[in-house]
């Protein structure tokens, strides 16, 4: 759960500052992208990229990839809190309220939308398995994913529970779920050959156990709702069945072996019924705030959240030195972001008391970050004569829509566009 409270404003700004390249569709992250996400995972994905090259290269060799990146972009998208705008990522008006939700009511806000989304189906991410695109080979994911989570609520929390006896219990407690409507249509390899429809081939241990698995991995762990332990896939979960000779795992995820609820999980799992106190340890960095706003890292190494936190509003000026930036105080105050989380965040790190222009500069921030408040678009029209602009100006009908902006100018708002011109009209004036 820690790392999950740290990621998720993380990632956030990384969309807001237009990092974060995806697929809209498929709510895959871009490989460029890559790069720029991992950093800010608090303890990196689960198999760090690296551990890939260290298998040997043969024939059959598999890479497994990324996980936790994959899963919280799609579960950002699902919450419809990012977005692409051109080539770039963007935070949409519901992604920049919910910076300024805490972490834990954000992260079960994310988790109750991925529960009930259509856009992502989990299984698609067991690649091996072909056909998952034909009309019908598979169910309705919100019912799948409401029968794993039926079956979590009988979890106890804090204590671990073998994989494989989660799914043993699910099917003898009759939490029954379906993968897909005709496993004829999907196969390994070869559609004749290895397809699922065979008897002893397409069962509970290589449809539901491998969603199951992905389910909980690349999504509920990902989010932080569960402790897990695991290993590398390989050999871990073997399937007796035509093609799988040539590869070493049905899926990435194979390696889970237990996992755990803990305390973020039980309040996201009972819907906030039951309350949450987020875990707060001892930060391992040091920091100095200098009256002129420089502030020096001057024991310890920062996280990668502690990096964001920091870059959100001050100037790097060197590996471990920063100045508070007025321009990027203001961008951060306009994003959502509170400057008093920012004082904390200071105070927890700064043995002494911090300088009080530090604070009236945040102050002040927070003061000119909202002074002037967009309230959308509007035309200008450029009217014959003053007599005729106050003629409109005046009239009670546009009060709202319609604004002097010089002696024969007037500001319309767009959705008073339709009253103006009638009221133009009325008045026996046309516009051209």
């Amino acid at each position: 759960e820690y790392e999950a409270l740290l990621e998720v404003g993380a990632l956030l700004q990384l969309a807001a500052s237009g990092g974060l390249r995806f697929g809209q569709a498929t709510g895959m992250p871009a490989k460029t992208t890559l790069g720029a996400i991992n950093p800010l995972l608090a303890a990196g994905d689960w198999f760090p990229a690296e551990t890939d090259h260290m298998q040997p290269k043969e024939p059959w060799h598999q890479e497994i990839g990324p996980i936790k990146p994959v899963g919280w972009t799609r579960l950002l998208l699902a919450a419809g809190l990012i977005t692409m705008s051109g080539t770039k990522s963007a935070l949409t008006p519901k992604g920049r309220k919910a910076i300024a939700l805490s972490p834990s009511e954000l992260i079960l806000e994310i988790w109750q939308k991925w529960l009930t989304n259509k856009s992502f189906d989990e299984f698609n991410r067991i690649e091996i398995i072909k056909g998952q695109s034909v009309k019908g080979a598979l169910t309705a994911r919100y019912q799948r994913r409401s029968t794993v989570v039926d079956a979590l609520f009988d979890c106890p929390h804090g204590q671990w529970v073998s994989f494989d006896a989660f799914s043993s219990y699910m099917r003898a407690a009759g939490h029954m779920f379906e993968v897909s409507n005709d496993p004829w249509k999907l196969y390994i390899d070869d559609r004749q050959y290895g397809a699922l429809g065979y008897s002893g081939y397409g069962g509970w241990d290589v449809l539901q156990d491998r969603y199951i698995l992905c389910f909980l991995m690349e999504y509920a762990a990902t989010l932080g709702l569960i402790d897990i332990a695991f290993t590398q896939p390989s050999g871990v979960r073997k399937v007796d069945q035509w093609g799988m000779d040539n590869y070493m795992w049905l899926s990435r995820y194979d390696g889970l072996s237990a996992f755990r609820i803990n305390p973020l999980g039980a309040h996201c799992l009972s819907n906030g019924q039951i309350s949450f106190q987020p875990s707060r340890p001892e930060p391992q960095v040091r920091l100095s705030v200098l009256s002129d706003g420089t502030i020096c890292v001057t024991s310890g190494n920062l996280s990668p959240a502690e990096h964001v936190q920091l870059e959100t509003w001050s100037e790097p000026m060197g590996e471990k030195l920063f100045r508070v930036d007025e321009s990027r105080a203001l961008d951060a105050v306009q994003a959502g972001h509170d400057p008093a989380q920012f004082l904390c965040f200071l105070r927890e790190r700064d043995d002494q008391p911090l300088p009080a222009t530090i604070e009236e500069f945040l102050k002040q921030a927070h003061e000119n970050g909202g002074a002037i408040r967009e309230c959308g678009n509007a035309v200008i029209f450029e009217c014959r004569d003053a007599r005729t602009a106050e003629l409109l100006a005046t009239r009670k009908e546009l009060a709202k829509f319609c604004f002097r902006a010089g002696e024969t100018t007037l500001a319309v708002r767009e959705n008073g566009l339709p009253a103006f011109r009638k009221q133009a009209r009325t008045l026996g004036f046309g516009i051209r």
